[in-house]
């Protein structure tokens, strides 16, 4: 440990008490300082200021000291405050907003996915199919003017409904994988994908119903937006005089679905199931040996993942209004894996950060047009040289890859 970590580690309250309000609020005005940046090279050249300083920073201790510090219930108050007052920051700038609750929501799926990969150890490369799965059940319990089929039931049991849908299918793909494990998981959590993505391409003629379910691939538009109550999400509101666009709601409902997965997952690491996820994902044959049900404790992760995949889902076909089977794609499956080890395996916090930053970096890089895949790609594999465990990782993760403490 660092002589910078322990001296604020031995610091006064007070002098705690401004660390943990100093770090959260720095870090705010670095996002701020880069979003108003319009000029690609001004931008480029902010990018590599800032990735010195934390290097610089980060070598003398300071952000392992201030990351000690906001750890605490005040650090993690104010880190709360700036997460709810950043969309009224960009009040002028709608589209930001909307990167921000399209990243809300991809954060709570990514902390679904963390449950099966980063906590059980499970490899998913399908992941993207119960993200669909939820997604258009959303769309035919919802009010969908050109869903051919639909029962229009309240939002929140929708909700319900569009997550059981994605858990049923998380056990029905676990149930015949039970004793597969890495690479050979992965292929058959591939193909199980694949498989959920072109069965929605081609239902929309199902001769045993007689009916259309998906609409083939011109999928589900003109999905209407939920209410909650009286709160209409569909509706703009006036804001300080500003009249500011419906994703601000939903910005609102993604951060509540995200905080609740964080909560069970954190509730869950404490119990006997994620003490088993644990032992699973270091070693599923002694896990075994010591008694654990390693078939339940297995199908559990999947279904519990699906779940909050499928929920993620019904949130995303109502942000978007609509969506097709195109929409989840391979490629989806890898980005929202791509978040969570980004982020830190194992960490909802990382999780939720690597989840933000891939979907708001390459918002930014559109300056670049085609490029900026290729240089996004090159960040993350200069990420994953360097800094393997992920930008916040999970402490039991860090002392393996690297044999320090977080």
């Amino acid at each position: 440990m660092s002589a910078i970590r322990e001296r604020l580690g031995r610091a006064s309250p007070a002098t705690r008490a401004t660390g943990a309000v100093v770090g959260p609020a720095v870090v705010f005005g670095v996002v701020l300082g880069g979003i108003a940046i319009d000029q690609p090279v001004a931008f480029g050249g902010y990018v590599i200021a800032v990735a010195l300083a934390v290097v610089v920073l980060g070598r003398m201790g300071v952000i392992a000291g201030l990351r000690d510090l906001t750890r605490g219930p005040l650090g993690r108050a104010v880190s709360l405050i700036l997460i709810l007052a950043f969309p009224f920051t960009q009040l002028t700038n709608p589209l930001w907003i909307r990167v921000a609750g399209l990243g809300a929501i991809f954060a709570a799926l990514a902390l679904g996915l963390n449950i099966v990969v980063g906590r059980a150890g499970l490899l998913d490369l399908g992941y993207a199919a119960f993200f669909g799965i939820g997604a258009f059940t959303g769309a035919m319990f919802s009010d969908c003017a050109r869903c051919p089929m639909q029962h229009h039931l309240p939002w929140v049991l929708a909700l319900l409904i569009s997550g059981l849908f994605g858990a049923v299918f998380g056990v029905l793909l676990g149930t015949p994988v039970l004793r597969l494990r890495g690479d050979y998981l992965a292929i058959v959590t591939l193909g199980f994908g694949e498989i959920v993505r072109i069965a929605l391409n081609n239902l929309d003629d199902v001769p045993i119903l007689h009916t259309n379910l998906t609409n083939g691939p011109n999928g589900l538009f003109g999905v209407g937006h939920p209410k909650i109550g009286p709160v209409d999400l569909g509706s703009p509101i006036n804001v300080f005089g500003t009249e500011v666009p419906n994703v601000l709601k939903y910005y609102f409902v993604a951060l509540i679905l995200m905080f609740v997965i964080v909560f069970v997952v954190r509730r869950m690491d404490s119990s006997r199931i994620g003490r088993a996820w644990t032992a699973i994902r270091e070693d599923e044959q002694a896990a075994q040996a010591m008694g654990i049900n390693t078939t339940r404790a297995k199908l559990l992760a999947f279904a519990t993942g699906a779940f909050f995949g499928g929920i993620a889902g019904n949130i995303f076909v109502h942000f978007q209004t609509g969506t097709s089977p195109d929409d989840f794609s391979f490629i989806v499956s890898v980005t929202v894996l791509a978040m969570v080890v980004l982020g830190g395996m194992g960490n909802a916090t990382g999780v939720a950060i690597g989840a933000v930053l891939l979907i708001a970096l390459p918002e930014k890089l559109r300056f670049v047009s085609d490029y900026r895949f290729l240089l996004f790609g090159a960040v993350l594999m200069v990420m994953m040289r360097f800094r393997p465990e992920g930008l916040v990782p999970e402490q039991r993760r860090r002392r393996e890859l690297t044999g320090q403490e977080t």
